[in-house]
Formats: structure tokens, sequence, C-alpha cells
């Protein structure tokens, strides 16, 4: 509520993906290599982009069909939520992402930004 303060308004972190939580059943129905994390799709509109153009995400090189595993080492699972943990970070955060991405894990840095 920082942001309140200081700017007027609620600033929320934004990383910039529309994702499907991973489960075991998704994991299957998919064949994917794990059964947590965060798959990154697009939506059934044209409009509805894997990743918004220019988003933080889009600058770290995540692309559709990439899988968020971990933000700063917490595991992104059905009870530890993509959304929720980006959350508990501040507009201007660098945090570290391990994700799937074409086939192999690798760890990125991504700035958050404020949604525009």
């Amino acid at each position: 509520m920082e942001s309140v303060k200081t700017k007027g308004k609620i600033v929320q972190p934004y990383l910039g993906v529309r994702y499907m939580p991973v489960t075991e059943e998704i994991q299957k129905a998919n064949n994917l290599p794990y059964g947590y994390g965060a798959l990154v799709l697009r939506g059934e509109r044209v409009t509805d982009f894997a990743v918004v153009p220019g988003s933080p995400a889009d600058k770290a090189g995540i692309v559709e069909n990439d899988i968020i595993l971990e933000i700063n080492g917490a595991k992104i699972d059905e009870k530890h939520q993509l959304s929720d943990q980006i959350a508990k970070f501040n507009v201007g955060d660098t945090i570290s992402l391990k994700i799937w991405h074409k086939g192999e894990e690798k760890t990125i840095q991504v700035k958050l930004e404020e949604r525009k």
C-alpha cells in the first residue's frame, strides 16, 4: 500500500504473460516435462497474446510454451500460483525466474514493471 501514499494509486508489479497452472493432469495431457509451474499460453482470441509485446517477460525472452518453474528459488505450483508470487514484489524489482525454454532449463533475470 506504500504506492497509494507515494503515487496516489495502487501500483502492482507486472510480468506480462498469460498462463495455465501446470498440474499432473495438464502434464500428462500435453506431454510436458514438469508437473508444476506456469505454462505460458495464448488465449482463444487473436488478441490474447501468450506474452504481451513490450512487457518485462517479452524483454526477458519468454515465449509461448515456456514453463515458469520458480521465482527467486520458490517453486510455482497449485499452492503457490505465479500471480500470487509476483504480487509479493514491487515495481522495479528484479526477480530470478527458472524456466523451461525450448527444451532446456535456464534462469533469467526480469525487472518487473507497472502495468500500463
